[in-house]
C-alpha cells in the first residue's frame, strides 16, 4: 500500500477517523516515535506506552480541529511525543521507577538501567545542594509539575526567562550528576 500524502484532505480524513488514513498515519509515525522514545532511554512497554499516548493526543487534537495545516503535522506529532516523554520522566523521578542515565543527561544511550534507591538519593542530594533558585525551579517543574506561569510567579521571572533558568539549572545538575557518577566508577 502506498503512503498517502500529507495534505488538507489527509488532515480531514484523520479528523473523520477514516480507517485507511489512520492506519497510514500510525504506520508512518510508529517507527519514528519508537526510535525517539528509545533514544531517550525508555524500552519495552514504555516505548509502546509513549507511542500510544502520543497517537491518542495527536488524533484528539486533529479531531478537535487544533491542527489544520498539514505541513505542521509532523512537527506536532514529534512535539507531542516530547511532552509525553517529559511527563513520563517527571513521573519516573517522583516514583523512582525505571530510567536510564540518558534521561538525566539527555545524551543518547542504548540500554535502560534500573534507577535504584541510590540513584534517587543521589538525584535528591544534588538538587538539595544546588543554588536556591535552581533547586526551586527543578522541584517545581520536574517533581511537582507545576504550571509554568505559577513557577514564574514563584521565582519572579518571565516565561522567556524561565526557559533560561531551567536550562541553566539542568546544565548544573547534569554537570554534578556526571561528577558523582565518575567518582563512583
Amino acid at each position: 500500500m502506498q503512503r498517502q500524502p500529507f495534505d488538507s484532505g489527509y488532515i480531514r480524513r484523520l479528523a473523520e477517523s477514516d480507517p485507511e488514513t489512520v492506519d497510514d498515519f500510525i504506520r508512518h509515525f510508529s517507527p519514528l516515535l519508537a526510535a525517539k522514545v528509545r533514544r531517550r532511554g525508555f524500552s519495552g512497554e514504555r516505548v509502546e506506552e509513549a507511542t500510544q499516548e502520543t497517537f491518542r493526543r495527536v488524533l484528539g487534537a486533529v479531531r478537535s480541529a487544533c491542527i489544520e495545516d498539514s505541513q505542521a503535522l509532523g512537527s506536532f506529532v514529534l512535539g507531542t511525543c516530547d511532552n509525553v516523554l517529559s511527563e513520563m520522566f517527571r513521573r519516573e523521578i517522583r516514583e523512582g521507577g525505571v530510567l536510564s542515565d540518558n534521561i538525566i543527561s539527555r545524551a543518547p544511550l542504548p540500554d535502560a538501567i534500573l534507577l535504584t534507591e541510590e540513584h534517587c538519593a543521589l538525584v535528591r542530594r544534588i538538587v538539595e545542594e544546588m543554588p536556591e533558585r535552581d533547586r526551586i525551579a527543578i522541584k517545581l517543574f520536574y517533581f511537582e509539575e507545576q504550571d509554568k506561569d505559577e513557577i514564574c510567579r514563584t521565582l519572579g521571572v518571565s516565561r522567556e526567562h524561565l526557559r533560561l533558568v531551567l536550562f541553566r539549572a539542568r546544565e548544573r545538575f547534569e554537570k554534578q550528576w556526571k561528577r558523582n557518577r565518575e567518582a563512583q566508577d
